[in-house]
């Protein structure tokens, strides 16, 4: 999945990063599909974070693992809403959206600042670990 930075980047890779992590499972040739598509697909293999190599329970259970699905839902809008005008930056689509009366603007600056980022900076730039943190500050 795409890294902060990339085009590619978005909800989907922020998700994927915080959740856990996504591995090549199995490439599934063109041929295998009717009509058959122009290019081949991927089959991946999410594994959680709360989960290590050997199948026991990490002590952490911090982060979107121990939400309720109320709350991963609003989380996900969020992300949705982070994305939805790409060329505009991060801190007016947040100050623009219905986020923006429940955030101040001392908290997005400090974030920005903790971050290493410039209000400039576009939703495609911020490491997902900052969205998380929003979000948070937000559900207060």
């Amino acid at each position: 999945f795409a890294l902060p930075g990339n085009k590619l980047y978005g909800p989907v890779s922020v998700l994927v990063s915080l959740y856990g992590k996504a591995m090549k499972y199995q490439k599934v040739s063109a041929s295998s599909y009717y009509p058959r598509p122009h290019v081949d697909s991927v089959v991946i293999k999410l594994i959680n974070k709360l989960w290590s190599d050997t199948n026991n329970l990490e002590k952490e259970t911090d982060g979107l693992a121990s939400l309720n699905l109320i709350s991963r839902q609003n989380f996900h809008k969020f992300l949705n809403v982070c994305f939805s005008q790409r060329r505009k930056t991060f801190a007016n689509v947040i100050r623009n959206s219905k986020y923006g009366q429940l955030v101040s603007e001392g908290i997005l600056t400090s974030m920005i600042e903790k971050y290493g980022l410039t209000n400039s900076a576009r939703a495609e730039e911020i490491a997902p670990q900052m969205f998380w943190e929003l979000f948070i500050q937000l559900q207060l």
